[in-house]
């Protein structure tokens, strides 16, 4: 579409001499750029009709932005290896390996076996006076365990993720291996961390390739076709 508006700007800069007052000479460069314009036009619905790009059912629905309704609960269904998709532990192994290779110092080896029965997976998790987690990813028997505080719009609490790490450290005992993710669109850094570790993640980008790497393995179409039109949303944020 910006080619052929900018094929009528140079049309009506070369036709300026002529005077494009006269109904001839407008004519001529209007009746040009339709006849480029309608070919164009024609292959774009054709495109839409087989593939419908603008189609996406989270932005349908009016709940692109909602973190605990869309995103915690998406998320977290996800990772559950005995979630309702049927990928068993598809999405989880793909996301430790990915946060393992792009995160510095991230505590999980790939060697770790994943077929554990003890995998916890938790939205909304309350933790008394530290405050409610937003998704949690826990195994006892691996000594593991990875809390992810998801903001889309929400600002911070007061030393909101400084309370999270806190309570983390406590944990150590029982989960040697422990991370905190802060998740945001764009890989935002987090204001309430105080000296704690912490480790941001984006949407955009890591959320999106997180799942890109999976999508050629997802097994059942419907599922396949949900967890792409939620990358594409992602993408956006």
């Amino acid at each position: 579409m910006l080619y052929l508006v900018l094929l009528l700007l140079v049309d009506m800069r070369e036709s300026a001499s002529k005077d494009l007052k006269d109904p001839s000479v407008f004519m001529a460069v209007f009746k040009r750029f339709q006849n480029e314009y309608q070919p164009l036009r024609d292959k774009q619905r054709a495109e839409e009709k087989c593939k419908a790009p603008s189609f996406n059912i989270f932005n349908i629905l009016g709940v692109a932005r909602r973190e605990v309704g869309t995103h915690s609960r998406f998320l977290a269904t996800l990772f559950d290896p005995k979630g309702v998709h049927g990928q068993q532990t598809l999405f989880l192994k793909a996301f430790l390996e990915y946060c393992q290779k792009h995160l510095s110092e991230f505590p999980w080896e790939t060697t770790n076996s994943l077929e554990s029965s003890d995998w916890n997976i938790q939205t909304e998790r309350r933790i008394s006076q530290y405050g409610n987690l937003d998704i949690v990813i826990e195994c006892p028997s691996l000594g593991f365990i990875c809390v992810i505080e998801n903001k889309v719009d929400a600002g911070e609490q007061p030393q909101q993720v400084a309370r999270y790490r806190q309570w983390l450290d406590k944990q150590e005992k029982e989960y040697p291996f422990s991370a905190l993710l802060y998740l945001t669109p764009t890989g935002s850094q987090s204001h309430t961390s105080g000296e704690y570790g912490y480790y941001p993640l984006s949407y955009n980008k890591d959320v999106a390739q997180w799942l890109g790497q999976t999508l050629a393995h997802i097994e059942a179409m419907h599922v396949r076709e949900t967890v792409y039109q939620y990358q594409q949303l992602v993408k956006t944020l």
